[in-house]
């Protein structure tokens, strides 16, 4: 994977790892530097194992992948497991990229409030969660829509 790619990947984990120590967030939250490298770890080698299952060569940054699954491993593993994570994970997918995208939208507060609960049901109910993956596709699919928008 090309270096430009990775720094734009671990450029998105900042993201939300600074908002997850703003105080809206740290007051549900504790994660510790251990646990961020260890779901760094495993969403990285999550990541690789996607892109050589699936035969993707990762030649541009798919910041949807490695952030949505970031994100899972952060909740699996917090010191605090609360599902707030969830939140803070959507909100830099949803606001701080996606909006960022040539057509400039969100998904809306329905469906992110849809996915929150589907998200808070993963190692729980998971018949009723949508995990990692559904996290990722969910985004990657708005993304997709937003570029044949703008393709039109």
């Amino acid at each position: 994977m090309p270096d430009d790619v990775l720094d734009e990947l671990y450029n998105a984990v900042d993201l939300l790892n600074n908002l997850l120590e703003t105080p809206q967030f740290k007051a549900f939250v504790a994660v510790s530097e251990q646990t961020r490298e260890d779901a760094l770890d495993k969403a990285t080698e999550h990541l690789f194992l996607h892109n050589d299952t699936f035969g993707i060569e990762a030649k541009c940054t798919d910041v949807y992948k490695l952030l949505s699954w970031y994100g899972h491993f952060l909740y699996q593993h917090a010191d605090d497991r609360n599902a707030v994570i969830y939140l803070a994970t959507m909100a830099i997918l949803n606001k701080k990229i996606l909006k960022n995208e040539v057509c400039g939208f969100t998904i809306d507060r329905q469906t992110t409030t849809e996915m929150y609960k589907m998200l808070a049901k993963d190692g729980e109910d998971d018949h009723l969660a949508i995990g990692k993956n559904g996290l990722y596709i969910a985004f990657k699919t708005a993304q997709n829509i937003c570029i044949q928008k703008a393709a039109a």
